[in-house]
């Protein structure tokens, strides 16, 4: 679905990824879990592009269902991988970067589901933080959004004044909340996170999880 011209989401099923479209080539704000670099590819091609002009993936944080399609990508396209140097990290190690405190039935489920979710190590090319130039023509700006996991970046679209958070922000009938506390590494920084960012007054917010909520500001 193509949100403002140029701008995509690609909805995966369980999460979202998203695809910057520019003459000079493609950027992927993450990928989703192994498999859908497929879908990924197929959307791609529906647009009449190639998925060998994937030059850039920019990585929120390295949860599976967020990097585990990458080492495919990468390896598929030669994209240059961009995230913060804990994330990088944890990505190296095919790891995610703390622990998650599965809680409820609704997470003893999740746990044995990402026993099953194997993320192979990737080697994140260009280690980033907040306000480092990317190559995007509109001006993509990271912004550090620590608290869902220790080195969680958003992304900033500066043009279109569209914020993609990954997981530091979610959305749910049109309203926009703070990272989901069961899967939270620090909730006090997940709130001033999302404060953060609220206070960017972005335009467009296009969440991980949940449809992107459009007129933005006071749905916070």
């Amino acid at each position: 679905m193509e949100i403002v011209p140029g701008v995509h989401l690609i909805d995966l099923g369980l999460v979202n990824c998203y695809l910057i479209a520019e003459p000079s080539g493609l950027s992927l704000i993450d990928c989703g879990i192994p498999g859908h670099e497929k879908k990924i590819k197929k959307y791609i091609r529906r647009i009449n592009r190639s998925p060998r002009e994937i030059k850039h993936v920019f990585i929120t944080h390295s949860d599976a269902d967020h990097v585990g399609s990458l080492a495919s990508l990468k390896k598929s396209t030669g994209a240059l991988v961009y995230a913060s140097a804990i994330e990088a990290k944890a990505i190296g190690r095919g790891e995610t970067s703390r622990q998650i405190r599965w809680k409820g039935l609704k997470g003893f489920l999740r746990k044995i589901l990402s026993a099953f979710v194997k993320i192979r190590p990737v080697t994140v090319d260009k280690i980033i933080k907040e306000k480092d130039p990317l190559p995007v023509e509109d001006k993509l700006t990271p912004i550090e959004t620590f608290g869902h996991t220790p080195g969680h970046l958003s992304y900033f679209l500066e043009k279109d004044r569209i914020l993609f958070t990954g997981d530091s922000i979610i959305s749910t009938k049109g309203k926009l909340y703070s990272s989901n506390p069961q899967y939270t590494w620090n909730r006090e920084m997940a709130g001033i996170a999302f404060r953060k960012q609220a206070n960017l007054k972005p335009l467009i917010v296009c969440p991980g999880h949940g449809k992107p909520v459009k007129d933005a500001e006071g749905k916070f």
